[in-house]
């Protein structure tokens, strides 16, 4: 390793070190579940890095779509560090398989064009915002 590439690989790591104390509880990074949690964001950051660094098309259009998209891509690993909700599509994607089969039924009422008021009606009456 050559005396620069050392110098930029310093650079990098306490670049890095600062975003992940930046975003990261100092508790977080106390138990072996919080280090790994850190650890795959600095998975992440040094994946960036690499595609940034590729200098091809595809890889710069990957890190041009992930900054510009940056405020709508799911943070799972705060929501699961929160207890806030399931990140799991397991329950959506029964609840689709289940409508599609509905619309299938011989004999059955459910037409395309109904599935969205009726998709409203259970919404509504789940939120406890329809009593029936």
């Amino acid at each position: 390793m050559t005396p620069e590439e050392k110098q930029r690989l310093q650079a990098a790591a306490k670049e890095i070190a600062s975003i992940l104390y930046k975003n990261t509880s100092p508790e977080a990074l106390e138990t072996l579940k919080g280090i790994e949690k850190t650890v795959r964001c600095l998975r992440f950051l040094l994946a960036y890095a690499f595609f940034a660094d590729l200098g091809k098309k595809q890889a710069k259009n990957f890190c041009a779509y992930l900054n510009k998209h940056r405020s709508r891509i799911v943070n799972y690993a705060y929501y699961q560090a929160k207890q806030l909700c399931s990140v799991g599509s397991g329950a959506v994607e029964s609840a689709i398989k289940q409508i599609g089969m509905r619309l299938k039924l011989s004999g059955s009422q459910w037409h395309p064009f109904n599935v969205p008021s009726i998709l409203q009606l259970r919404c509504a009456y789940l939120n406890g915002q329809l009593a029936i």
